[in-house]
């Protein structure tokens, strides 16, 4: 993009944030954005957001439901931990 920015993150607190995300992946290629969407509070927001063209996906909070479902469609997942069980859960073998 003109701007030299090319990452672009949609959070779900937007109305009709889907929506936006179906349109910029309309505007922009691949190569011209990295589009992803945040404030992903559950698995069905992720995969609303995943099949609307988002690229990755933010939460303020670890769900291990929606990390397995981002790994199921092979899309990177980055929640907020706030402790270090949270954290370790996402190392563990297996567990996604």
């Amino acid at each position: 993009m003109n701007g030299g920015i090319d990452i672009i993150e949609i959070t779900f607190t937007v109305p009709g944030t889907h929506k936006v995300i179906e349109n910029l992946k309309k505007i922009f290629g691949k190569e011209e954005l990295i589009l992803g969407a945040g404030t992903v509070l559950d698995p069905e927001t992720a995969r609303v957001a995943i099949l609307s063209g988002a690229e990755y996906i933010v939460s303020p909070a670890f769900n291990l439901e929606t990390a397995k479902l981002c790994n199921i469609y092979q899309i990177p997942c980055m929640p907020g931990c706030t402790t270090l069980k949270r954290l370790l859960q996402l190392w563990k073998p297996g567990q996604i």
